[in-house]
């Protein structure tokens, strides 16, 4: 069931069509650190990722993007070659402050950049590294556990928003699964920073 999600996330783009040319940008490919945990399937990881799969690259792994399109974007992670596609939106921002948030959204340049420690209590850390969320984690944790939503509020697709847009937001919408041709999703709401309910 989970293996047709690759296929899926390229159905779930309005319009599928946007070219995989390569742009550059001065420093792209510079060695950095993942910000969040991926959820990776056959090497293949969402803008926004499915929850029902397993966390498997925990955040603060070493990563370097090899290729930037506004259909994919190449990049590698403890070595391993992964493409991510963007959900829920028809492509990632091509400008160069768009590919400045977009990076910023996923990866740190220096792995102390990333102190989740610090993100809220102390006691919850480990379950921020394996992925987990729970009521009573900030912010900081859930994003950190989860990456980007796929939309925040009342339904804005967030790949075109900047890290700092998306924790301003009081609601976030992952996918959690594919059921026929479309996912089911998961609503969390957060009170003063702070996950307060999850829906369903």
């Amino acid at each position: 069931m989970i293996r047709f999600h690759a296929l899926v996330l390229v159905a779930l783009v309005a319009g599928c069509a946007a070219p995989a040319t390569p742009i550059y940008q001065s420093g792209l490919d510079r060695e950095r650190f993942t910000r969040v945990n991926f959820r990776p399937e056959a090497r293949v990881l969402g803008s926004s990722q499915f929850l029902v799969l397993p966390s498997t690259i925990p955040a603060g792994s070493r990563a370097q993007l090899t290729m930037y399109s506004a259909a994919e974007v190449h990049v590698k992670i403890k070595g391993l070659q992964y493409v991510m596609r963007p959900v829920g939106a028809p492509a990632f921002p091509t400008t160069n402050v768009g590919i400045s948030a977009f990076l910023k959204k996923y990866f740190v340049n220096e792995k102390e950049e990333l102190n989740v420690a610090a993100m809220g209590p102390p006691e919850l850390t480990e379950m921020v590294l394996r992925g987990k969320h729970v009521v009573r984690m900030t912010k900081e944790q859930v994003y950190t556990a989860l990456g980007p939503p796929m939309r925040v509020g009342k339904g804005t697709s967030s790949l075109d928003l900047t890290h700092e847009q998306i924790l301003d937001s009081n609601q976030w919408v992952y996918p959690y699964q594919m059921i026929g041709l479309a996912p089911t999703l998961v609503k969390l709401t957060f009170v003063d920073g702070v996950l307060a309910k999850q829906e369903p």
